[in-house]
Order: C-alpha cells, then structure tokens, then sequence
C-alpha cells in the first residue's frame, strides 16, 4: 500500500488535487492507496475520498503502518515528516514550494518585492524576511529563524528522500545544503486532456489562471494590458486580492476588458483557456513549476510568462510562448503584443502542444514517481536515487531546462 500523507481532506488549491489525481493514477495501475490527512479542510470531502482506497486521521496513521510500502507525504509541517521518516518505513517528501528553503515561503522581497535566489541564512536578515506578517493573531508579526530552517531541512532530507517539483526547486534545495543524492526532480503535471482542441480565436484575448493574491502576479499584467488597447482579459480564480485587482482595472480604465469568472473547477479549464489567443502567468513570486502553463499548452495556446522560477523548464522563448523580465509590466507589454500578432503563431502553439504532451504526460509521471517512491529501499539504494536526478535504474529522471 501507498500512503499519501497531506495537511487537508478536500479540494482546496493545486497540492490537493494533485494528491488526489496521484491517487487515482496510481490505483489505476493495481496499487492500493491510503490517505493520511490533517485538520483543514477542502471542499466536495465526500468526492475526494472517494479516490482513495482508505482514509484516516494524520493522527492514527499507525493504523496503515503494517501495510504501507511507502509514506508519501505532501506539504506538512517539517516536524509531522520528522516523525512519519521514525516509522520504519519509507519515506518520500514532496516539495511543492518554497516552504523549505524560504522563511517568507514567497521568494520575494517584502520591500521591493523584487525576486530572491538567496538561500535561507545572513541574506534572510540583511534584508528584513526574518519579521514575516500572522495572520488573526494578537501580535500581527512573528519573527523566523532562517538557519533554523535550513537545519530542519537537511535534517528532513537525511531521513527521507526529496521530490522537487521542478529542476529549480531542487537547485533551491541544493544551495540550502541538502546533498544532491537526497532530491530528484518528477514534475507535478494534471492528468492528460482529452478534451477535443479548439481552433484559437483572433481576437486579443489573454487568458490568467490562478490564485488572485499578489505573489501571482495579475496586477502586472493588468498595467500590461493598458498599454495594448484592445487586448482583453479573462481572469479564472478566486483569492483575497480579487477586490483590489477589480479596483485597479477602474484606476486603469480597462474595467471593460476584463473578466472576472470567480473559481473554476478542472473540468471546466479547458473551454476557459479555450477562449484566449494566449495564457499568461505573470507571477512575481518565482513559480515553483507553473502547473496552468502546461494546461494551456495541451490546449495548443502558446504561453506568455515570467522569465523566473520553474517556468523556463516548460516554456522557451520562440518556441513554447514567450518570456519577459519578471515584476515589468512594459516587459510583459511587449511580450503580449508579439505574441497576439506573430506570424509563426501556429508554429509555437503546435510546438507547445507537441512538448505538453510529449514532455509532460502524465502517464510518465505516474513512471516516475513508481521508480522513485516503490522502486527503492530505504538505504544505500535510496541514497543513489537521486544521484545526478537519475533513479535507481539510471533512467532520467530530471528534465532539461
């Protein structure tokens, strides 16, 4: 039995359902898989357990114990992965985002919010990350150690074996001090899309899709899309920031031009991404991998995105879509203009199709992640997993940039 180990029972944000698209994956091959799950809370609980073969509390994991070949836990707190690595069993760790190696978990600067390649320590102080924003707390601050952080980390590692979400992930991980044998690189790709393509529409229109906070971005590519009367915009998601992002596109007078559609479930993206020329993901945070830009590319839409992050490993310049300078809304104008009058458009829209699904299937991740979490012991075997990205079989496991 496999037992995936997450902080929430429900659909809430891309790490929940990834848990449960694993899941459905992997028993769609003839393995077992258990659910060991926090206090909080998603939505539709009632269908998310349903892609499970057994659900418990994180608190009565014991339970599984006897059974499980492997614990693979998914986003929990540095002392719950400490205590599941004790169990005599093995364990994976997946790192999703920044959590490991930033004390901010956002990667950017709280002044200039310009991005940060720094790892955690003398960086962390020097520039203000340490005294980071709590939320509904009496003292609205709380101060973070960051070399606390990279201790705590390298002693995840030590006990269980790393899997990075990205290529700069894993690179993130590395300057933290994690040994390059204890982290591989297996990217958190949906399930393929069957859905029948839809020819492109001419109209300028640029689709977002994401969390409406700040770290994603929207904002610069509202002040972007100012410039380029008359591109429109349809935005897919919910966040707290969504009341300032309707403000600003009054400030900017494009009110017009912009479409809020609130949250949208998987199964509907499709006809979203559908009706733009192009996707655009203007995070200003460095996106740990950028799952919505390989959704795009199955939709045969090339991509606009921020020149940082995971992102360059799914999206070349000319080839895939087109980059800008991260946090530049001009950048992003321009980049948004030549991509909505290219002449080669059909060209890069077939080739980012041609890659999302030669690349980024994902029947090879279920692969991959078969090698990594069943295919070794724990033990030597399991230290030479991640040698280099390759697995126990020397096959390939990390992806070109």
């Amino acid at each position: 039995m496999i037992v995936l180990a997450a902080p929430v029972l429900g659909f809430l944000g891309g790490v929940e359902r990834h848990v449960h698209d694993l899941s459905v994956g992997l028993r769609s091959r003839g393995h077992r898989v258990a659910l060991a799950y926090g206090e909080a809370r998603g939505q539709d609980v009632e269908l998310y357990r349903e892609a499970f073969d057994q659900v418990v509390a994180l608190s009565g994991i014991g339970q599984l114990a006897a059974a499980a070949d492997c614990i693979y836990a998914h986003k929990l707190h540095d002392d719950a992965v400490l205590s599941l690595a004790c169990s005599r069993k093995r364990v994976v760790v997946a790192v999703h985002d920044h959590d490991m190696t930033c004390v901010r978990s956002h990667r950017y600067l709280p002044v200039t919010h310009e991005p940060c390649n720094r790892p955690p320590g003398i960086g962390c102080v020097a520039h203000g990350c340490i005294a980071v924003r709590t939320r509904d707390q009496l003292i609205p601050f709380s101060i973070r150690n960051p070399f606390r952080l990279a201790r705590t980390t390298r002693a995840v590692s030590d006990k269980a074996l790393l899997i990075a979400g990205s290529s700069f992930l894993r690179r993130t991980l590395l300057d933290a001090g994690v040994p390059p044998d204890r982290v591989v690189v297996i990217h958190p790709v949906p399930p393929d899309d069957a859905t029948p393509l839809v020819a492109a529409p001419t109209a300028p229109v640029a689709v977002f899709a994401g969390q409406l906070i700040r770290g994603k971005g929207l904002d610069i590519l509202l002040r972007a899309v100012q410039k380029l009367d008359p591109v429109r915009v349809i935005v897919a998601g919910a966040g707290s920031g969504r009341g300032d992002s309707e403000r600003l596109c009054v400030r900017l007078g494009i009110q017009s031009r912009v479409e809020f559609l609130g949250p949208v479930g998987p199964e509907a993206m499709a006809s979203v991404y559908d009706r733009g020329r192009v996707a655009v993901v203007p995070s200003l945070w460095p996106e740990p991998f950028g799952m919505v830009g390989i959704e795009a590319m199955r939709r045969a839409r090339p991509v606009v995105g921020a020149r940082h992050g995971g992102i360059p490993e799914w999206l070349t310049h000319g080839v895939t879509g087109w980059t800008f300078d991260p946090g530049s809304d001009a950048s992003l104008a321009q980049a948004l203009r030549r991509a909505m009058d290219a002449d080669d458009y059909a060209r890069v829209a077939q080739e980012a199709r041609r890659q999302a699904s030669e690349r980024f299937s994902f029947a090879r991740m279920l692969d991959e992640v078969e090698r990594c979490i069943l295919g070794a012991e724990s033990g030597p075997r399991a230290e030479r997993a991640g040698a280099s990205g390759r697995g126990i079989d020397g096959r390939e496991l990390m992806r070109p940039e």
